[in-house]
């Protein structure tokens, strides 16, 4: 076990990782130091946001004003503040910055110094060498070291779905940290006598639980070439999110309690994992609401669920439904969203954020599919050889397809408002809302507002796009896409496919989000079928889904023609056909449907 008045030395201290574990030490006890440019900044982060006393930060933390990229500055920061011929037995690097948004598809968001993390650890280094002084144990200090995952080449760390989107949000931010555990590893000793780099999953604000913290290791020596006593790396322990304040105790505490192994090899270095899996209970207080069964009640819900399934399943089964089913599911968000813009505009405050945000996952399911889509076709070159929604299996009309994108864009229009005027109210509750971001989030913490929001951002370009499509078809200018290879047969089946696949994974994920948003905030009163008012809807859509399954057009294909739509390729591809492996998809996904809707239920 450590001394019980280890001195720490920490960088980054004002944010919300290392102030968390800075605010854990001062009340164990431990001696500090604080590298921070403005220091009335972490004073009155350390007194309002962890209420440390005031006696305690003037007894026990030492503040330095200074740039952490500074040699000299750092220096200071260094030097033990308890004996002034020694430095600190612990140093903690959380260096680290915000990235700002522009308008750029490839790379939205970029950091204000994209190497400050490279450069503060080489900065560290730096003074370490200038110093040249070893702690009070004569030993060199003990270095931790906060990176992300995403950055490790030996082992997977992430969720498969995170890879397109930390390689979208923070290519800059992991190359910055991959850059620090470079300098880190290349170090061989000379400065430090051991390290630990700590590469939580996406962080995120809020307290959830740090007993249910999972951890992995892996050796950190380039390589992996390692013989200690012959122990085995277990590798990373993969999950979804970790709190800033969840993961900031862990570290201390592995710190105290469990430091890495000593053996005969020189330099036996650990690079320590640390995750939160989605399933976690909360420890944080949670708004329970009594829900309001008129908006989002079990039989709208179902209702919704059943539409979007059914449509679905007829692009499979019994195409001529289509049109009925669009314009079914376009009538449900229509008569939604107007009863939500009344009561927004009538009584704002009786309708919870987090219900809202419900309302808005039902009534903008249906065009949610619009962005895997559209990504699909920037990844594409936007070749009109390789877009799905080229060769539909039934035209939809104009008067459908145009009461379908006006209201995309007033749900999208509400969306923005919500987003940016509405969850910030929730930072003044004293309970929290959750939604749904591959995991269990706070409505109105930073990743759940900058994905949702990068997400609208998106979809308001694809408006754009078709808006800009349709004004051309207006003016009369020609179809590009006409002038193109023809598509073969297979061709046109495989975009129908992927089309089709698409949508029943945004489906099955809007459906998952909704259901777990209810769990998660502890909604009673939106349970049951009771009242007119869930029943209509219900039984409008289970009705939907009945007549596909049973339609004519199912078992006969001799009567199978479909609205062909308004491309050059349906003349060639018109006549509509079920294969053989169209009808086992088509078993497969109703087999899928029925587990869904058990398991909800």
């Amino acid at each position: 076990m450590l001394a019980s008045k280890q001195t720490i030395a920490f960088f980054g201290a004002t944010g919300g990782c290392a102030g968390s574990s800075l605010a854990c030490a001062l009340r164990s006890g431990y001696h500090c130091t604080a590298l921070a440019r403005t220091s009335s900044k972490l004073i009155t982060s350390l007194t309002t946001d962890h209420a440390i006393p005031a006696s305690l930060i003037e007894a026990n933390l030492t503040i330095i004003q200074g740039d952490a990229k500074n040699p000299s500055d750092v220096a200071q920061a260094l030097i033990s503040p308890t004996n002034s011929l020694h430095v600190v037995d612990i140093i903690y690097s959380s260096i680290g910055a915000y990235p700002t948004f522009q308008l750029s598809l490839t790379t939205p968001f970029v950091l204000p110094d994209p190497t400050l993390c490279t450069s503060g650890m080489r900065a560290i280094f730096s003074a370490l060498s200038a110093l040249d002084i070893a702690t009070a144990s004569g030993r060199k200090p003990l270095l931790i070291a906060l990176s992300s995952t995403g950055v490790n080449g030996k082992a997977r760390d992430i969720p498969w779905l995170y890879y397109p989107l930390y390689k979208l949000l923070a290519a800059q931010l992991h190359a910055d940290k991959r850059g620090m555990e470079e300098v880190v590893l290349s170090d061989g000793g000379e400065h430090v006598r051991d390290f630990v780099i700590v590469r939580p999953t996406a962080l995120v604000d809020g307290v959830k639980g740090v007993e249910k913290v999972r951890s992995g290791w892996e050796w950190g020596v380039q390589g992996g070439k390692v013989k200690v006593e012959k122990e085995k790396e277990v590798g990373p322990a993969i999950g979804w999110t970790v709190g800033r304040t969840d993961r900031s105790p862990s570290s201390v505490r592995h710190l105290k309690y469990a430091p890495p192994p000593t053996s005969s090899h020189t330099r036996a270095r650990r690079t320590l994992h640390a995750f939160l899996n989605i399933t976690n209970p909360i420890t944080m207080a949670v708004c329970k609401i009594e829900g309001k069964s008129d908006m989002y009640g079990l039989g709208i819900r179902l209702g919704y669920y059943f539409l979007w399934y059914g449509a679905i399943l007829a692009r499979w089964l019994a195409p001529s439904e289509i049109k009925t089913l669009t314009f079914s599911t376009d009538v449900f968000v229509a008569a939604t969203f107007l009863a939500l813009v009344i009561q927004t505009l009538t009584r704002v405050e009786s309708l919870e954020p987090v219900e809202t945000y419900i309302v808005l996952l039902l009534m903008f399911g249906a065009y949610l599919a619009l962005v895997p889509i559209y990504v699909w076709r920037l990844l594409t070159a936007c070749d009109p050889y390789w877009d799905p929604t080229r060769y539909p299996r039934v035209n939809l009309g104009a008067t459908s397809a145009n009461l379908s994108f006006t209201l995309l864009i007033g749900v999208l229009v509400f969306q923005y408002w919500f987003w940016f005027e509405r969850v910030p109210d929730l930072d003044h509750r004293s309970c929290q809302q959750y939604g749904f971001v591959f995991g269990e989030v706070r409505l109105n913490s930073k990743a759940s507002v900058v994905l949702h929001a990068l997400m609208y951002f998106w979809l308001g370009l694809v408006c754009l796009y078709i808006l800009l499509l349709k004004l051309r078809a207006v003016v009369g200018f020609p179809d590009p896409g006409a002038q193109g290879r023809r598509p073969k047969r297979t061709h046109i089946e495989f975009l129908q496919h992927l089309d089709i696949w698409i949508r029943i994974v945004i489906a099955l994920a809007v459906t998952v989000a909704t259901e777990l948003t209810i769990s998660w905030n502890e909604i009673a009163g939106v349970g049951s079928l009771s009242g007119a008012s869930q029943t209509i809807p219900f039984a409008i859509g289970l009705v939907a889904v009945v007549r596909i399954l049973f339609s004519e057009r199912y078992a006969a294909s001799g009567d199978s023609k479909t609205d062909a739509g308004p491309y050059e390729a349906k003349e060639v591809h018109g006549v509509h056909y079920i294969s053989a492996f169209a009808g086992s998809e088509a078993i497969g996904l109703a087999i899928t449907l029925v587990a869904a809707f058990a398991w909800i239920v």
